[in-house]
C-alpha cells in the first residue's frame, strides 16, 4: 500500500527503508548517501560516500517536491511538507515543513 509519485527519485547504496500506507508525492527525492567531499588532490567523483539508512515509517505523507537526505528516520503518522528538506529525524504525529524542515504542526 505504497503510492510512489512520478519523477521520484530513491537512492539506496545501503538502505531506504518504506514502511506501509506511505505515500511520497511527485518529484521527492530520498537517498541514503551524500558525496564525500574531501581535498585531497583527487577528482571530487573519486572521493566516495557517505552512507546512512533513511527509514520511513507506516503512514506517512511526503509531500511534492520534498527531500529526504541521508540518516534521517520519519516515525509513523508523520506529514512532511510539499518542498521541504528533511534533515533530521521527524517525530511521531506531527506535521514538518521547510528548509531545513521542522515542525509546524500535529496530526
Amino acid at each position: 500500500n505504497v503510492f510512489i509519485g512520478r519523477g521520484a527519485v530513491v537512492v539506496a547504496r545501503a538502505n531506504v527503508a518504506i514502511g506501509n500506507d506511505v505515500q511520497i508525492a511527485e518529484y521527492v527525492t530520498i537517498r541514503d548517501q551524500d558525496h564525500r567531499i574531501i581535498n585531497n588532490g583527487n577528482p571530487l567523483r573519486d572521493n566516495g560516500f557517505d552512507v546512512d539508512p533513511v527509514t520511513i515509517e507506516d503512514n506517512v505523507w511526503i509531500g511534492a517536491k520534498a527531500t529526504v537526505t541521508r540518516g534521517v528516520a520519519i516515525k509513523k503518522n508523520s506529514i512532511v511538507g510539499a518542498n521541504s528538506v528533511v534533515t533530521s529525524d521527524v517525530a511521531e504525529n506531527v506535521v514538518v515543513g521547510g528548509c531545513p524542515a521542522r515542525i509546524i504542526g500535529n496530526y
